[in-house]
């Protein structure tokens, strides 16, 4: 009789474990089925979506629930957008099409990151062939082709021509950076010293900008905003005999 109760129990164990193992398998299709079903919805919306955050909130979304190419692309061009090179490189390198290495070029020239905007640029303009991107190329110190900057033969008047380009394209690290490249090889002008100074100034770094404002005078000695600078520098570096001398001359200067 215990022979014939162990075995039913065996039965009804493997039984339930069958049983058990057809109802996990079951709910699990229905979960993963419900995975889909919302990463799509989620993702429709992202793609008519006209404000880019709540493209990116829907995107993020639909990746967590189910990732793939166009997802990363729709949350990585949201980021980009927004100005969040950060978050665009966290997504974009999931992108291997010559769009995603686009924008993730894109991301790259938003930090200012030009030796790597630079690679992912070329890898997209060998796919796409876009015209626009390998104006992006050259405008990131690589051999893009852009005619318009390029024909200037004044390597600083080219450097200006660079800065402006990216200034109005949304690029300010980029361009920041450039200027930074430029005085480094001799081919920085008396206003791009000016701009970097007076970013340093904006960010209470007055010895670099001190130094920078040394340069511009440099390259033109009787520009009056490098003496106004210079005495606001100086003021603030307690250099308090120097600050008069550069104001007298600014005072020489305007009268």
């Amino acid at each position: 009789m215990e022979k014939h109760e162990t075995l039913y129990l065996y039965i009804l164990t493997a039984v339930l474990v069958v049983g058990y193992g057809f109802a996990l398998a079951f709910g699990l299709a229905k979960l993963d089925t419900w995975r889909v079903e919302k990463a799509q919805e989620y993702l429709a919306k992202a793609k008519v979506a006209q404000n880019s955050g709540v493209r990116l909130q829907y995107s993020e979304w639909a990746i967590l629930l189910h990732s793939n190419e166009e997802e990363y692309l729709l949350a990585g061009t949201a980021a980009v957008d927004l100005g969040n090179g950060r978050l665009a490189e966290k997504y974009l390198p999931h992108v291997k099409s010559g769009e995603g290495l686009l924008e993730l070029g894109k991301a790259q020239l938003k930090q200012g990151k030009l030796d790597e905007a630079r690679r992912s640029l070329t890898s997209s303009y060998a796919i796409l062939k876009n015209d626009d991107t390998n104006k992006l190329i050259y405008l990131a110190g690589g051999n893009g082709q852009y005619p318009d900057v390029s024909r200037e033969t004044n390597p600083i008047n080219r450097v200006s021509l660079i800065y402006n380009d990216l200034i109005s394209r949304g690029y300010p690290q980029a361009a920041i950076q450039t200027l930074q490249v430029a005085s480094q090889n001799n081919s920085l002008g008396r206003d791009g010293f000016i701009t970097l100074a007076n970013k340093d100034i904006s960010e209470s770094n007055y010895i670099a900008a001190y130094d920078l404002l040394v340069r511009a005078k440099l390259k033109d000695a009787y520009y009056p905003q490098v003496y106004q600078q210079l005495v606001l520098v100086c003021e603030k570096l307690g250099k308090s005999d120097e600050a008069v001398q550069y104001q007298n001359f600014l005072d020489n200067l305007t009268i």
